[in-house]
């Protein structure tokens, strides 16, 4: 293969380099060829270059692409020796090299050289320590608060468990008490600062001239005000920062509308640096003021982390962040153990290095370090080798922040090696991707990737093309799906309309699009088609309807597993081989089709009370076919029960499958066939807790708390399993592959939605680990003196770095396109402006705009295609298989219906206060609008409208948002997604009139009470045991709102009744009191607020 000129200068670079490999630029060749030039004409031996990759999987390739290379190029006598010892070559991943180096020093931070690197084992074993210390610190005031403010398991799994896998590494253990200092040095600096900054705003406001009532309104709000900057220096010595908070809270100044006048426009502009610096104070007050609470959870951590490490020493288990740093630290202190590796090396080749991260640039720049120089620490560009270290990279490719990457380190090589004297190359050519689509991410991504000061973004570089081999253009497809508020009830999501869109798509495209290769053209086959979903979480619905339309496909991240029949129904029967009483197991085991009995014999079974397969069960058989598969069931049964834990769970699971006829079910019906690799996970899992020595409690213990879930399993390997089908894969695992036809599904998603409160803790390269301090459940601890000013800075952060990779995200998923092009999406309620769905990326790179029409958009014309609504059918239903249905209501209508007699013994407060209450009249109260009541009426949407107000208030609350409320908008935003059928006028209408009366309750007596209690609950749930009409009930009631006053606790229930019927919820009411006061030991008052009325009536 002929090289092309960019290529050729890189193989032939000879300094310190850094090259920027574009999407398809042939890098992978150009690496193996420079490491042929290094052996033939610079005469390194094999061993002597160091080459990193960043998986195993490409370590494999490039140990073959090179090892291919020098037996093509044999003839050589350098080459021909390389390959007569090429088992000496250092090819490998980086995290192995590491591993390497790390076992050399290990016993310098107290390890074991025999330690090992498994993560779901370290997984494990950061659970099992964030418990047990949990546990063991319940009694600490500042853990109390800090899982108050969060929850529980929020703390368990997000903080601690998160810290020990992505913070916390032996190699380098953290100063906790030197980030606490740093954090309160800074803040005290920046309040001095951002205080000055406000009083300055303040002035300008009161400096304009009064020529608008809006510039008088906001003088006169400010004319009086306390100076900040005397403000802060006043409380600096009793440390009281809640009322300067308060204070801050207080400017609570409007941005005038749209006008002409210069002083009006400047007081705009300088309302919203106020107001920005306002909310910088309350942080930072907030941060200063719990100083105290911020000092003992930063202890806390520290306790943690050294309980950790303690662990992980006993247990001589380390992850791969651990070995890491253990490396770095051990070539950093031990001077002598770098020079031995330095000398190892007089070359190292690093590909993907975009996907790295600081310490592992610190790792290579020891070992490139000048000969004879071991100095301190980690040493400068200058002080390197000038000619053996070779970065590869793609900075537009860097798409595994969440495994610690960081792509600015990549972008600031550059410039370092540079400036020492190495230099920066760039393979600008795609010889993956016809001309057409080479065209097409040009002028997508010269939008999408903007110039940015900031490291964290990409820069894009317009990428070159090679030689068209379709006759004509590639086709790019934009199926879109627009919002429609108003569609029929019997209409399918817009996720599975979308589905059905792409399967029809692929099998009229499957036999007649061609496709190009090197050799010509072909016509497509299924498997060459590959769906990239921005995550795998929406995967399930493709592969139901994938496999109702009989298309063939290939997962490569199994989430599904969990929620499918398979691993539900081996479950189930494993369950009652240990847990024989298990009626939940028993009764759909007897359904599923291991046994398959009918209703009736069901029936009798459960009514029996006793286990399965005990002596005289046979009797609950209503008829001679359940009896034979009751005792086929029953033989298989007593065969497998004396096995467990005596032999292998695997070989156990494996004779479920096979022996009773589950494999060849599913085999037999073609919709099924995806089901088959199911097998091959579920016996993995059960081989992996085989080879751990688990049990089979411990087995099920595992499943029963994945049964339901959709999500990721870690701890599984994908078996390469193929049917020639279409790829569905996540875009992170389509890195390195290339396909002819790419489909980029569910681009409208916008991924996981970070509201306020919902991480316990950030994590900043600047301020370190920084702690939420702000309860998302209302009462005290969600007012402005619990913010955190660094945990604002690492949520901002954050948010900003996730949207930089998810434009990278979008690069790499078009970017594996080599023929044609498909970007499906759909717009919702929720995610028709902003640029957090890779679908509003693409369409404003065609000049489309935030809730505008794409449809009128000229330059999408040649790409879009609506996508149609669904409507749900028998034929047409997601998984069918075509049921009769009609014949199906035939059979039943002529079943001799069986009788049974069944008593309740559990409800609801508002279902038993139903059937306590009479039917009188009452007083009406005020009506709301006119239209308003009209359409409740006619669309019998009266308890609808009650809940949509109760959601309300309680979401208020819960945010901490009552004072002011939030904004229509906000609220549309938050609660419109559980309500649907509605046209926008009408939900208009709706949500109006909930928040007018909410706003009421929250102007009510009541509610100051509330708020200024010690503290209140909202939707306070619980289940109680009473005795009604001489019987034991449970009851089930959620209270609405709850607070405690010194003597007594007060109930507020909410109605948005037309109508006070005087002891119409008595009954209700009684079974709240009885239950508050069971859980509190106060008395407890009662009382119905009407909010049509704005009226309190106490009980």
């Amino acid at each position: 293969m002929k090289l092309d000129e960019y290529q050729q200068s890189v193989v032939d670079c000879d300094t310190n380099a850094v090259v920027s490999a574009g999407a398809g630029s042939g890098k992978t060749t150009v690496l193996a060829r420079r490491f042929l030039r290094l052996i033939v004409q610079e005469r390194a031996e094999v061993g002597e270059i160091l080459t990193l990759t960043f998986t195993r999987k490409a370590a494999a390739e490039m140990y073959e692409r090179i090892y291919g290379l020098m037996i093509e190029n044999r003839d050589n006598p350098a080459a021909a020796a390389a390959v007569a010892c090429f088992d000496k070559a250092s090819i490998s991943t980086l995290d192995s090299f590491c591993s390497r180096i790390a076992r050399d020093c290990s016993a310098t931070f107290g390890l074991p050289s025999t330690f090992t690197t498994d993560e779901p084992s370290v997984r494990a074993l950061a659970e099992d320590v964030s418990l047990d210390f949990i546990l063991g610190n319940a009694g600490n005031e500042h853990l109390k608060d800090f899982i108050f403010i969060n929850g529980f398991e929020n703390i368990w799994k997000n903080f601690f468990v998160h810290i020990s896998l992505n913070y916390l590494a032996i190699g380098s253990p953290v100063d906790f008490r030197a980030v606490y200092e740093a954090q309160i040095m800074t803040a005290e600096t920046a309040l001095e600062k951002t205080a000055k900054e406000l009083d300055g705003f303040i002035t300008d406001i009161l400096a304009l001239e009064p020529v608008s009532k809006s510039i008088v309104s906001a003088q006169a709000q400010l004319v009086n005000l306390m100076s900040f900057n005397e403000f802060v220096a006043a409380i600096a010595a009793d440390a009281d920062y809640s009322g300067l908070a308060a204070a801050a809270a207080g400017l609570k100044l409007r941005k005038p509308g749209k006008a002409a006048k210069e002083e009006i426009i400047r007081l705009k502009e300088i309302i919203g640096e106020l107001k920005e610096a306002a909310a910088e104070i309350i942080d930072l007050a907030g941060t200063l003021g719990n100083r105290e609470l911020l000092k003992g959870l930063f202890d806390l951590t520290s306790d943690f982390q050294d309980e950790l490490f303690s662990r992980k020493r006993v247990a001589g288990l380390l992850g791969f962040h651990d070995v890491l740093t253990i490396a770095v630290s051990g070539l950093k202190q031990d001077k002598l153990l770098r020079k031995y590796y330095k000398s190892l090396f007089r070359y190292i080749m690093i590909d993907e290095f975009q996907d790295n991260n600081i310490l592992q640039k610190e790792l290579l720049y020891l070992l490139s370090e000048q000969d004879g120089k071991e100095a301190d620490g980690i040493p400068a560009a200058e002080e390197l080798n000038p000619a053996k270290l070779f970065f590869v990279g793609d900075e537009k490719q860097s798409i595994y922040r969440f495994r610690g990457a960081d792509v600015s380190v990549f972008k600031q090589l550059s410039n370092e090696l540079a400036a020492a004297g190495g230099t920066a190359l760039a393979l600008k050519r795609n010889y993956r991707s016809e001309p057409g689509l080479i065209d097409m991410f040009n002028e997508v991504f010269r939008h999408v990737m903007r110039e940015s000061d900031q490291d964290y973004q990409a820069a894009f570089e317009p990428l070159e093309s090679r030689a068209a081999v379709l006759p004509g253009m590639p086709s790019v497809k934009l199926l879109y799906k627009p919002y429609n508020p108003s569609l029929p009830d019997d209409s399918l999501t817009a996720e599975e309309s979308e589905a059905h869109s792409i399967a029809d798509y692929i099998l009229a495209s499957a036999g007649v699009l061609d496709v190009a290769e090197k050799s010509g053209l072909r016509k497509a086959e299924f498997s060459d088609f590959a769906m990239l979903f921005r995550s795998g979480t929406n995967q399930k619905t493709y592969e139901q309807v994938f496999r109702a339309a009989g298309i063939p496909y290939n997962v490569h991240s199994v989430r599904s597993l969990f929620q499918e029949a398979p691993v539900n129904d081996i479950y189930n029967f494993l369950q009652i081989c240990i847990y024989p009483d298990d009626r939940t197991a028993s009764a759909a085991f007897l359904r599923s089709p291991l046994i398959n009995l009918s209703d009736l014999s069901l029936v009798e079974f459960l009514l029996s009370g006793r286990s399965v397969f005990d002596e005289g069960q046979e009797a609950c058989c209503k008829n001679a076919d359940d009896l034979t598969k009751y005792r086929q069931a029953k033989a298989l049964y007593e065969e497998i029960n004396p096995r467990i834990d005596r032999e292998p769970l695997a070989g156990i699971v494996t004779d479920i499958w096979y022996r009773t006829g589950y494999r060849y079910l599913i085999l037999a019906n073609s919709r099924l066939h995806g089901y088959l690799e199911y097998f091959d996970y579920l016996n993995q899992l059960a081989i992996s807790h085989d080879q751990r020595n688990k049990t089979a409690a411990d087995f099920l213990d595992y499943l029963r708390e994945n049964l339901g879930e959709y999500k990721k399993i870690d701890e599984l390997k994908i078996l390469g399993y193929s049917t020639g089908g279409v790829e569905m894969m996540p875009i992170h695992q389509s890195k390195g592959l290339e396909f002819p036809v790419v489909i980029i599904a569910n681009a409208g998603n916008v991924g996981v939605n970070d509201r306020g409160g919902s991480s316990p803790a950030y994590i900043s390269p600047i301020d370190g680990l920084s702690f939420n301090l702000m309860s998302e459940s209302g009462g005290p601890a969600a007012q402005a003196d619990r913010c955190n000013y660094f945990y604002s800075r690492g949520k901002a952060e954050n948010r900003a770095r996730e949207d930089a990779e998810l434009r990278r995200l979008l690069y790499v998923a078009l970017t594996r396109a080599e023929s044609h092009l498909v970007v499906s999406g759909a717009h919702g309620r929720s995610n028709r402006s902003g640029e957090r769905s890779m679908l509003n990326m693409f369409l404003s790179a065609f000049g489309w705009t935030y809730n505008s029409d794409p449809f009128v958009c000229t330059a999408l014309e040649p790409y879009i295609e609506e996508i149609e609504n669904r409507r749900w059918t028998v034929d047409g239903a997601l998984g069918s298989n075509a049921a009769n249905i009609p014949a199906a209501a035939q059979l039943y209508a002529a079943a001799e219906a069986e009788k049974y007699r069944f008593s309740e013994n559990e409800f609801s407060a508002s279902g038993l206060n139903s059937l306590h209450s009479g039917a009188e009249d009452g007083r009406m109260l005020p009506g709301l609008d006119s239209r308003l009541e009209k359409m409740l009426s006619e669309k019998s949407r009266e308890a609808e409208f009650g809940t949509l107000t109760h959601r309300l208030i309680e979401w208020s609350i819960k945010a901490g948002r009552w004072d002011p409320m939030p904004s229509v908008e906000d609220f549309s935003i938050e609660l419109r997604p559980f309500f649907s059928g509605y046209s926008d006028d009408d939900w208009t209408l709706l949500i109006e009139a909930a928040s007018g009366l909410a706003s009421g309750f929250f102007d009510s007596d009541l509610w100051r009470a509330a708020s200024g209690s010690a503290g209140f609950e909202s939707e306070l749930a619980f289940t109680a045991l009473r005795e009604e009409d001489g019987k034991p009930v449970y009851v089930n009631g959620i209270i609405d709102l709850l607070f405690e006053l010194d003597e007594y606790i007060q109930i507020v229930d909410f109605k948005t009744d037309r109508r006070i019927v005087p002891g119409e919820y008595d009954k209700q009411m009684e079974i709240y009191i009885d239950a508050a006061g069971e859980i509190y030991s106060k008395p407890v008052s009662c009382s119905l607020f009407y909010l049509r009325a704005g009226l309190e009536v106490s009980l």
